[in-house]
C-alpha cells in the first residue's frame, strides 16, 4: 500500500507502524528509514493536528533511533 500510495493520507501512519515492526525486528537502518520519511510528510502540516502528532511520534522514535546508532548528527528536524 505504501509503496502503491505514497499520497495516501494513510501512508504516514503507516510509515510509523512500519517503523516500529522494523524496530521489534532490529533492523533499524529500515525503521530509521519509515520513521524519517513519516515525519517528511507530516511535520509541515500546522494545521492537521493528526498529522503534527503523526509528525511528533516519528521524530520521537526516530531521533531515539539515532541516538541508540550514535548517528544524532543525523537528525535534522
Amino acid at each position: 500500500f505504501v509503496t502503491q500510495n505514497p499520497e495516501s493520507a494513510w501512508t504516514p501512519a503507516l510509515h510509523v507502524e512500519l517503523g516500529a515492526e522494523y524496530l521489534r525486528r532490529l533492523n533499524y537502518s529500515q525503521a530509521i528509514r519509515h520513521y524519517e520519511t513519516a515525519h517528511a510528510k507530516t511535520s509541515h502540516r500546522r494545521t492537521d493536528t493528526r498529522a503534527l502528532e503523526i509528525a511528533s511520534e516519528a521524530a520521537r522514535q526516530w531521533g531515539q533511533l539515532l541516538v541508540t546508532t550514535g548517528d544524532l548528527e543525523s537528525f535534522d528536524v
